[in-house]
């Protein structure tokens, strides 16, 4: 009873349907066999790379160095594009350390590329 001696309600348990429940477990199952596959292939190979056109990557890799240890993730952008021959492309790398001489900083660097047959020459860094 409230202050006014009125009954309060209850509330109806939360309750998932066997359809939901049967979502949401075979999605949490592919989550563990996708953690398990990429924690295999970082163990083999070292790291995972996604290409993304001629010049962009995404890259995700293990970091064993004898100070540091963790994962490092690095991802690549086009900053700048004078014409369809020349490319200003920006890295911008994070770490997750978890053994570390020093604090982990963002880093982020910038290189221009001219076209050549049959790829792309690196012309140097970028300027502001």
């Amino acid at each position: 009873m409230d202050g006014n001696g009125r009954p309060i309600p209850e509330e109806a348990p939360t309750r998932l349907t066997p359809l939901s429940g049967c979502l949401l477990s075979l999605l949490l199952g592919l989550l563990g066999v996708g953690a398990v596959i990429l924690a295999g292939t970082l163990a083999t190979s070292g790291e995972l790379v996604w290409r993304r056109g001629e010049l962009l990557e995404t890259r995700l890799w293990l970091v064993n160095d004898p100070g540091n240890q963790g994962l490092a993730f690095s991802n690549d952008r086009v900053t700048r594009q004078e014409d369809a021959s020349q490319r200003c492309v920006t890295t911008r790398v994070r770490f997750l350390l978890w053994r570390a001489e020093a604090p982990a900083a963002i880093d982020e660097f910038c290189a221009c590329y001219t076209r050549v047959d049959p790829g792309w020459e690196y012309a140097g860094a970028c300027t502001p």
